[in-house]
């Protein structure tokens, strides 16, 4: 009984602690291609999600560009509609 009232206390302050921590994972999805089958296992609605480009490639080929950028704006809607 002694043990269940020590084991008790620990996962209650163990709660308590975390509950003001933010944990967060970061993930570099890359671009490549071989990889865009996997999309469904990381792209969730809990994510918070950031495009990053460049933009001289939108200078270099704007329509090319346009299609990369869509196709991950699809992807994360799709893959997360919620997020």
């Amino acid at each position: 009984f002694e043990v269940a009232k020590r084991f008790d206390h620990k996962l209650i302050a163990r709660a308590e602690a975390q509950a003001y921590t933010i944990e967060t994972t970061i993930w570099d999805y890359g671009g490549q291609r071989v990889f865009y089958a996997l999309h469904h296992l990381f792209l969730t609605q809990y994510g918070v999600y950031i495009l990053v480009f460049d933009m001289r490639e939108m200078v270099k080929n704007k329509e090319r560009a346009m299609q990369y950028i869509l196709f991950w704006l699809n992807s994360i809607k799709m893959h997360a509609e919620a997020a």
